[in-house]
Protein backbone atom coordinates (compact mmCIF):
# COMPACT_ATOMS: atom_id res chain seq x y z
CA UNK A 1 0.00 0.00 0.00
CA UNK A 2 1.81 3.16 -1.48
CA UNK A 3 1.31 6.94 0.38
CA UNK A 4 -1.55 8.92 -0.03
CA UNK A 5 -1.08 11.81 -2.27
CA UNK A 6 -0.45 14.71 -1.43
CA UNK A 7 -2.35 18.00 -2.26
CA UNK A 8 -0.61 20.56 -5.02
CA UNK A 9 0.20 23.32 -2.92
CA UNK A 10 0.99 26.65 -5.07
CA UNK A 11 4.81 28.26 -4.29
CA UNK A 12 4.25 31.38 -5.35
CA UNK A 13 2.00 32.53 -2.20
CA UNK A 14 3.11 34.82 0.27
CA UNK A 15 1.69 32.96 3.35
CA UNK A 16 1.63 29.37 4.49
CA UNK A 17 0.99 27.29 7.01
CA UNK A 18 2.98 24.28 8.36
CA UNK A 19 1.11 21.82 7.21
CA UNK A 20 1.59 23.45 2.96
CA UNK A 21 4.79 23.66 4.36
CA UNK A 22 5.30 20.23 5.60
CA UNK A 23 3.40 18.76 2.58
CA UNK A 24 5.48 21.70 0.05
CA UNK A 25 9.16 19.80 1.34
CA UNK A 26 7.57 16.06 2.28
CA UNK A 27 8.73 16.58 5.84
CA UNK A 28 6.40 15.62 8.68
CA UNK A 29 5.20 18.86 11.15
CA UNK A 30 7.22 17.94 14.05
CA UNK A 31 10.64 18.30 12.04
CA UNK A 32 9.62 21.95 11.07
CA UNK A 33 8.99 22.68 14.40
CA UNK A 34 12.33 20.89 16.09
CA UNK A 35 13.83 22.92 13.25
CA UNK A 36 12.92 25.93 14.77
CA UNK A 37 14.38 25.21 18.19
CA UNK A 38 17.34 24.51 16.25
CA UNK A 39 17.99 27.49 13.77
CA UNK A 40 17.17 31.01 15.01
CA UNK A 41 17.10 32.12 11.98
CA UNK A 42 13.74 30.27 11.32
CA UNK A 43 11.43 31.41 12.97
CA UNK A 44 7.58 32.17 11.22
CA UNK A 45 5.29 34.42 13.15
CA UNK A 46 2.61 33.75 14.86
CA UNK A 47 -1.46 34.43 13.69
CA UNK A 48 -4.07 35.91 15.94
CA UNK A 49 -4.82 31.94 16.59
CA UNK A 50 -0.97 30.61 17.26
CA UNK A 51 -1.43 29.40 13.93
CA UNK A 52 2.44 29.05 12.20
CA UNK A 53 2.61 31.62 9.34
CA UNK A 54 5.53 30.74 7.45
CA UNK A 55 6.57 33.32 4.43
CA UNK A 56 8.24 32.57 1.22
CA UNK A 57 11.81 32.75 2.99
CA UNK A 58 10.88 30.79 5.65
CA UNK A 59 9.76 28.11 2.83
CA UNK A 60 13.35 28.72 1.07
CA UNK A 61 15.18 28.18 4.16
CA UNK A 62 13.12 24.80 4.95
CA UNK A 63 14.38 23.88 1.52
CA UNK A 64 17.43 24.29 1.98
CA UNK A 65 18.07 23.16 5.43
CA UNK A 66 15.91 20.06 3.91
CA UNK A 67 18.41 20.15 0.66
CA UNK A 68 21.39 19.53 3.12
CA UNK A 69 19.86 16.52 5.17
CA UNK A 70 18.54 17.11 8.55
CA UNK A 71 20.45 14.28 9.69
CA UNK A 72 23.34 16.85 10.22
CA UNK A 73 22.08 18.59 13.24
CA UNK A 74 23.11 15.50 14.75
CA UNK A 75 26.05 15.24 13.96
CA UNK A 76 27.48 18.57 15.20
CA UNK A 77 29.38 18.82 18.00
CA UNK A 78 28.16 22.60 19.28
CA UNK A 79 25.08 23.71 18.73
CA UNK A 80 24.11 24.42 15.65
CA UNK A 81 22.56 28.09 16.17
CA UNK A 82 25.89 29.06 16.94
CA UNK A 83 27.14 27.84 13.78
CA UNK A 84 25.06 28.27 10.74
CA UNK A 85 27.79 28.87 8.13
CA UNK A 86 28.33 25.05 8.58
CA UNK A 87 25.31 24.49 7.10
CA UNK A 88 24.49 27.92 4.93
CA UNK A 89 28.05 29.18 4.34
CA UNK A 90 26.13 31.95 1.77
CA UNK A 91 25.24 34.12 5.51
CA UNK A 92 28.74 33.26 6.62
CA UNK A 93 30.30 36.09 7.74
CA UNK A 94 33.48 37.33 4.93
CA UNK A 95 36.90 36.93 6.70
CA UNK A 96 38.89 39.85 7.17
CA UNK A 97 42.17 40.30 5.37
CA UNK A 98 45.56 41.18 6.36
CA UNK A 99 45.24 44.61 5.63
CA UNK A 100 41.59 45.29 6.60
CA UNK A 101 42.66 43.51 10.06
CA UNK A 102 45.60 45.89 10.26
CA UNK A 103 43.18 48.93 9.74
CA UNK A 104 40.61 47.62 12.24
CA UNK A 105 43.79 47.48 15.01
CA UNK A 106 45.37 50.95 13.34
CA UNK A 107 42.11 52.60 14.21
CA UNK A 108 40.99 50.73 17.49
CA UNK A 109 44.59 51.88 18.60
CA UNK A 110 43.84 55.79 17.17
CA UNK A 111 40.28 55.60 19.32
CA UNK A 112 41.99 54.44 22.10
CA UNK A 113 44.31 57.19 22.42
CA UNK A 114 41.62 59.25 21.85
CA UNK A 115 39.56 58.30 24.48
CA UNK A 116 42.77 58.80 26.83
CA UNK A 117 43.26 61.80 26.35
CA UNK A 118 39.37 62.71 26.46
CA UNK A 119 39.73 60.94 30.20
CA UNK A 120 42.37 63.40 31.04
CA UNK A 121 40.93 66.36 29.87
CA UNK A 122 37.94 65.49 31.75
CA UNK A 123 39.74 64.92 34.81
CA UNK A 124 41.49 68.46 34.36
CA UNK A 125 37.89 69.87 34.08
CA UNK A 126 36.89 68.40 37.52
CA UNK A 127 40.00 69.60 39.68
CA UNK A 128 39.50 73.36 38.01
CA UNK A 129 35.97 72.82 39.43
Amino acid sequence: MGALPRKKISTDRLFYKIGEISAIAEIEPHVLRYWESEFPFLRPRKNKTGQRVYTRKDLELVLKIHGRGSFQVCLVAEPISTTPALFFPEIAMPTNTASQQSQLTDTERALQEQFARLEQQFAQLREQT
